[in-house]
């Protein structure tokens, strides 16, 4: 007779094989800087997901995951019926790349009026579309001058409204003021870049061939919906660049890019030219995860993506 056995699984237990339960990066290593609202360093990262401002005192308080993510429940607590904004992103990397903006009119939400911001059920940060700019430190886009690497850039986003484009991630040289000819890359969301068609996700990298130009690929069948999150991944691999979204693929060879003096790199707007300016424009889009790397994952961006859908509940 075989005796009675219980099993019991501890709170915070993390599943090496499902990456959309905080290994991400064990499984996709050496990022340059990842931030996202959960747990995506499972025992490498052990501090402060995101510091939060609650607008009725303008006191900032940091959150740590509990069971994987970002607890609802503080958040609400913390906050009250107002609202609250976001001071850091912190990098998981271990690289203290962590993401920041110190004007409190430019601070993206992580809570409005009380409610806490999601995407698919699960914590995000959003941008009003107007200044709302996370910074990104100078070192990541300092390390992409040379205009030769490899990449790879995954998200989760959802653009508010597909009638504007949404730049999740960008980063730009301060050498021409000329938007077109000066950023090294536009990640963006529901951007026309593929005739006049909506598509779900695009890129634009700074093309050098005789002359400045432009060179763009995007992704997405159909016209995308409004305030529909999506999950995309783009990787350049000896200068062709592919893009992933969950569901469709397209790519783009010859994307040959010429060094650029990059030192701007924002999340949630874009900055452009020697200024710096913030450019935004579709309110309330938000972004709840963002992952860099100076190499190409193009073999497995599918995989990848797909496995930031499931978590995601797309």
């Amino acid at each position: 007779m075989m005796a009675n056995s219980t099993s019991i699984i501890a709170v915070d237990t993390v599943f090496s094989n499902y990456i959309g339960k905080g290994n991400f990066l064990s499984s996709y290593p050496d990022a340059i800087a990842a931030y996202s609202m959960r747990t995506i360093s499972a025992g490498r990262y052990v501090g402060p997901l995101v510091r939060v401002r609650r607008s009725s005192d303008s006191v900032e308080q940091d959150f740590y995951a509990h069971a994987g993510s970002v607890n609802t429940d503080e958040v609400k607590a913390f906050v009250g019926m107002g609202s609250g904004f976001v001071t850091v992103w912190y990098d998981q990397t271990g690289n203290g790349l962590h993401a920041f903006q110190p004007v409190l009119a430019s601070q993206p939400m992580i809570a409005k009026n009380g409610t806490v911001v999601a995407m698919g059920g699960r914590n995000c940060v959003m941008f009003d579309g107007v200044d709302d700019a996370l910074q990104v430190p100078e070192a990541v886009a300092t390390q992409f001058r040379s205009g030769a690497n490899d990449l790879s850039i995954f998200s989760a986003c959802t653009p508010k409204d597909v009638g504007q484009a949404f730049t999740v991630f960008s980063m730009a040289a301060r050498d021409n003021a000329n938007a077109n000819f000066n950023d090294l890359m536009l990640f963006q969301a529901n951007p026309a870049y593929a005739g006049t068609t909506r598509q779900s996700a695009g890129v634009l990298f700074r093309k050098i061939v005789g002359s400045a130009q432009t060179d763009r690929v995007a992704v997405g069948a159909g016209a995308p919906a409004s305030n529909t999150p999506v999950i995309f991944g783009v990787t350049r691999e000896s200068n062709t660049v592919t893009i992933n979204d969950a569901s469709t693929t397209a790519t783009k060879a010859d994307m040959t890019v010429g060094a650029l003096n990059l030192s701007l790199a924002t999340i949630g707007a874009t900055r452009r030219g020697a200024g710096g300016t913030v450019e935004a424009g579709n309110v309330d889009s938000k972004v709840a995860e963002l992952i860099i790397y100076r190499k190409s994952y193009q073999s497995v961006i599918d995989v990848i993506t797909s496995n930031m859908a499931q978590y995601y509940g797309l």
